[in-house]
Order: structure tokens, then C-alpha cells, then sequence
């Protein structure tokens, strides 16, 4: 319930893992396999005359007569790679808009402008379940999908409650509001757990 890229976040851990796995892979072999060891020890002197005449190409630089490439490419190899982290990491939980419905952006919109916010459903929502006793706790959010709002409700049940039933009682609550709001908005349920669940009384039934 994001915009986050999420092509590029699966590009990123391919390449990552297939980094990681082939470099594993490469150990455990050399470390198993006599033949694999073998090829690695008798091409390492000429692997090592590679790096050390590729650091011993170099160009006049600021006045220095002599800068290797390699030194000039380590320090260019890094502002790359924490360009891209940051993108990466600011581009994470993207998506989220304070508003569930906004009239400028329907196509019959008339003239002025209406907006409800999100703090609108969650009220609606939560008073709906209030006197839900399989319900711990509600938290209603907003996110732009495909260019359109879509509320996201996370529900916590208690311990022992029935999930299908905290499932019900919530798309009930959910009908309540779009009849309240006069139009359907796309909603994702979320049944959740974590520390509100493991500290919230147990239901009983009397």
C-alpha cells in the first residue's frame, strides 16, 4: 500500500543475493573442491598483474603528475552507491495522502472543492468498532494507488478472538462509512497482531 518502486527494490536484492551467492559459492568450492582450488591458485599471480598494472595507469590530475584511475574511481564508485541508497531509502512507504476523497481530482466535479480527510474515516471507523469487544485496537490510513485514494484498515483483535468474525465486523464497519461517505472507496483490511495483541485481555465469552 505504497508507490514504492517495486521493480527496482527486486533488481536491487537480485543483484544483491546473485553478489552474495556466487561469491559464497566461490569460497565454499575453493574450499571443497581440489580442482576449483587449483584453478584459483594458478590464476591469482595473473589476476594480481591485472590489478597492479591497472593501478599503475594513471593521468596528470591537478597538478600531480601521476593519479591512478583506480584511485580516482573509488571515491566516484561510493558517491554512486550512496546516491543510489538514498534514493532508495527516500523512496520507501511513499504514497500516503491525508485525504480519502478530494472533488478536484473526480471527473464530475463541480465547481468549489471538497476534501474529506483521512482523520474523517478513522473516526467513523473506529466508533463503528468501539463497542467491538474482539477488537483491541483500529488504525485507519490513506494511500494513492494507481493515482486514487485507498483507505488501508489495520485491525488488532484480542487474544482468542475468531478472526473471521473480526474480518465481518470490520467490513460492516467499512459499508457504514461508504454509505455515510456516499461512494466507494477501495479498502485493504489488515488483521494484525504484535504487542497491543499479546497485552489485550483475552475475550470471554459469559
Amino acid at each position: 500500500m505504497n508507490s514504492t518502486n517495486r521493480v527496482v527494490n527486486r533488481l536491487f536484492l537480485i543483484v544483491v543475493g546473485a553478489a552474495l551467492a556466487t561469491a559464497g559459492l566461490t569460497a565454499v568450492g575453493a574450499a571443497i573442491l581440489p580442482q576449483w582450488a587449483h584453478v584459483w591458485r594458478s590464476s591469482a599471480p595473473t589476476i594480481r598483474d591485472m590489478v597492479a598494472q591497472a593501478w599503475r595507469v594513471g593521468t596528470a590530475f591537478a597538478g600531480i603528475p601521476h593519479v591512478p584511475w583506480a584511485l580516482l574511481l573509488v571515491p566516484v564508485a561510493a558517491l554512486v552507491v550512496i546516491v543510489l541508497l538514498l534514493v532508495l531509502i527516500f523512496a520507501q512507504g511513499r504514497g500516503g495522502t491525508p485525504r480519502v476523497v478530494d472533488s478536484s481530482e473526480l471527473p464530475s466535479a463541480a465547481t468549489g472543492r471538497l476534501a474529506v480527510s483521512t482523520a474523517v474515516a478513522s473516526e467513523a471507523i473506529r466508533r463503528s468498532l468501539a463497542e467491538e469487544r474482539d477488537v483491541a485496537a483500529v488504525r485507519v490510513s490513506t494511500y494513492r494507488v494507481s493515482r486514487a485514494p485507498a483507505l488501508k484498515v489495520t485491525v488488532t483483535p484480542r487474544r482468542g478472538a475468531a478472526p473471521l468474525r473480526v474480518l465481518e465486523r470490520t467490513e460492516g464497519a467499512v459499508a457504514d462509512w461508504d454509505e455515510l461517505l456516499g461512494l466507494r472507496v477501495p479498502v485493504f483490511i489488515h488483521l494484525s497482531g504484535g504487542v497491543r495483541a499479546a497485552l489485550a485481555k483475552p475475550v470471554r465469552t459469559t
